[in-house]
């Protein structure tokens, strides 16, 4: 199995105001740490797994996630591949011509995936890839 690049967000500010200037650690702070594992000569599938580690257990957690459509792991440049953190969703962008984007912060939540001819689509509670 081969990771994607990790991708790494925060939610919520790391400090809090408070009158007259006092600046507080804020106890609510939280992290994930994202890492998509692919088969790298695998055929086709719709299936993948997912690890994340969250700051507030101190855990790494692995689920398989599903897609709409299969993915071909062996059409990812996986050195050419990069994680982006962006409007609290983080996004997995290559040369290979995909876009995966979903926040971390949720465990059923809403993918965006979209594809260099402009085609996107949302899916419920899953996660979804798309590789072209």
């Amino acid at each position: 199995m081969e990771p994607l690049p990790e991708g790494f967000m925060c939610d919520l500010p790391y400090y809090k105001y408070a009158k007259g200037y006092i600046v507080q650690l804020n106890p609510e702070y939280r992290c994930r740490v994202v890492r998509l594992i692919f088969h790298r000569y695998r055929m086709p599938c719709s299936e993948s797994k997912v690890q994340i580690f969250s700051s507030e257990t101190g855990e790494w957690r692995e689920s398989v996630v599903s897609s709409l459509q299969d993915i071909r792991p062996n059409s990812i440049d996986c050195d050419g591949c990069y994680a982006i953190a962006s409007n609290r969703m983080l996004y997995w962008m290559s040369y290979g011509e995909f876009l995966l984007s979903f926040d971390p912060f949720l465990i059923n939540n809403s993918v965006r995936t979209s594809r260099k001819d402009g085609d996107e689509d949302i899916t419920g509670p899953s996660y979804k890839m798309s590789s072209d």
